[in-house]
């Protein structure tokens, strides 16, 4: 996702306050309405072990950044897209995904784009064309002008690839995000957007407790994570790069690297913490993610398949949880990601 010359444009973070760090995060009280969510898999990204896993070895900062770089532990990790349905606001796309043409030479040019085109490598993307989000929008029954409104977790290029589809639509976005899209943002991969609503802090989208946006800052200065109420009660959170894997629920034990320093590194750890801490509280959420490699990912596709998160669904995503934590929320030792050399991850 970073290329090598990331470390000639980025600069640490030093100061990254958590949003109201007192303040605990507590879902809108129970109420008529909840949205359907369907899962939307937009091809696969080459991404490496460090990236991924290495925030407690050193991966941080511009040292992080260069041994990105030389990486070669590679692996693909899937890039999915969520859309929400609500009874009378349509459709809701947790982000973008890959595009078409992310994957072609002479995309990123800097002329176009700035030195953020140094940043990002078409041949790490990878799209079949089945897996183009308007192919995966169509075969979950959902036409593109139905979306009315794309909420972009954050501006990085695995995120924002189809937004210039959706020129209808109002596209939510951190403040935060927005006034620090010069760090790592491709500006033409979101020019086209006509209708932008900067938001800051928690927001209650549509008014009714159906969908709210949750700061999640770490991964990125203005990161966002969705909090979605489904059927029988229940709730599910987009985290978008806030939780690459179920894996990272304990940072303690698990952390990715984070090119921002180490301040941003226990911010997005402290984002981590508040979001395990709202599963604990409200008792029936459960977490959808974008770059799982494991299974966790598979699992999320087939029980989305109907598009209704119910609780039967949300039990079998618990399962997993469980398999993979101590009653403490401790990673197991056993579940500790490893590189194994012939074998990869």
């Amino acid at each position: 996702m970073i290329g090598l010359l990331a470390g000639c444009v980025l600069k640490p973070l030093v100061a990254l306050p958590h949003p109201e760090p007192a303040v605990r995060w507590v879902l809108a009280e129970d109420g008529p309405i909840s949205v359907d969510v369907h899962a939307l898999q937009t091809g696969e990204t080459d991404v490496s072990f460090g990236q991924f896993f290495g925030g407690h070895d050193g991966w941080v900062g511009r040292r992080g950044v260069w041994r990105t770089g030389f990486d070669r532990r590679s692996f693909r990790a899937p890039v999915l897209v969520f859309a929400l349905v609500h009874p009378t606001e349509g459709v809701i796309l947790v982000d973008a995904g890959l595009a078409p043409h992310q994957t072609e030479r002479g995309f990123y040019r800097p002329k176009d784009g700035g030195r953020t085109a140094y940043i990002w490598d078409h041949r790490e993307n990878h799209l079949p064309e089945d897996e183009t989000l308007l192919a995966q929008l169509a075969a979950a029954g959902i036409a593109a002008d139905d979306v009315r409104h794309v909420v972009v977790t954050h501006l990085h290029e695995d995120h924002v690839g189809q937004l210039e589809t959706f020129d209808r639509a109002t596209v939510h976005l951190s403040a935060l995000e927005w006034e620090d899209r010069g760090r790592v943002a491709y500006g033409p991969s979101f020019d086209d957007v006509q209708q932008w609503n900067l938001v800051d802090g928690v927001t209650d989208l549509f008014g009714d407790g159906s969908v709210q946006l949750l700061p999640t800052p770490g991964h990125t200065l203005g990161h966002t994570s969705v909090l979605a109420r489904v059927v029988d009660g229940g709730a599910a959170v987009v985290t978008g790069d806030a939780v690459y894997t179920l894996r990272h629920l304990d940072p303690d034990t698990l952390l990715p690297f984070n090119y921002y320093g180490e301040h941003a590194l226990q911010t997005q750890a402290e984002s981590v913490r508040r979001l395990t801490a709202l599963q604990r509280d409200h008792g029936d959420l459960v977490f959808l993610l974008p770059h799982d490699p494991f299974d966790y990912t598979p699992l999320i596709l087939d029980v989305l398949g109907d598009g209704v998160l119910d609780r039967a669904d949300r039990r079998a995503l618990e399962a997993v949880q469980r398999e993979l934590f101590d009653a403490q929320g401790r990673l197991l030792p056993e579940h500790v990601p490893t590189w194994v050399r012939g074998q990869g991850l």
